[in-house]
């Protein structure tokens, strides 16, 4: 489980607490937008993403199973929720607007679901029939941070 350790000592468990608390700890514009449904928009997808993280490493872990004990269930189960989130979001890509949780963790998953297949072979292309989110994400990960990560890390952020 990620875990944050504060100056104080106190541990901050759990991906989406850590990154509220540091989202806290600036002035600057906030990830997690303060309140009503800008709000609950950015909280929504930040589920879906997060279930989409979740879907596709349940998918791998069971991958990577020996020969014998993998369950093609199980895997043919945790692609069609991937599938299923894919086209959610590929149904809503044209209302993304703004940067906040939802949107970083969506773009996230589709950069992870990028490296899996390329690196490992054991996802599918994502892109194929989603031109909304497609267009979505490839003008998303122009943003100067998303530059500058691959600047930092050039053979993760290479094109297939």
């Amino acid at each position: 489980m990620p875990t944050l350790i504060r100056d104080d000592g106190v541990a901050m468990f759990g991906g989406p607490v850590i990154y509220e608390y540091m989202d806290s700890l600036h002035d600057s514009p906030k990830m997690f937008p303060p309140s009503g449904e800008t709000r609950w928009n950015a909280l929504r997808l930040f589920g879906l993403g997060e279930g989409l993280f979740d879907s596709t490493d349940l998918r791998v872990v069971e991958l990577r199973r020996p020969d014998g004990e993998r369950s093609t269930e199980a895997i043919n189960r945790y692609q069609q929720a991937v599938l299923r989130g894919l086209d959610r979001l590929e149904e809503e890509a044209a209302h993304f607007e703004g940067f906040h949780i939802g949107l970083i963790s969506i773009a996230g998953v589709l950069m992870w679901i990028d490296w899996l297949r390329d690196t490992r072979g054991n996802q599918d292309e994502w892109r194929t029939g989603r031109p909304t989110l497609t267009a979505w994400y490839e003008a998303f990960i122009e943003r100067p941070s998303y530059q500058r990560r691959k600047e930092l890390h050039p053979a993760e952020s290479a094109p297939a």
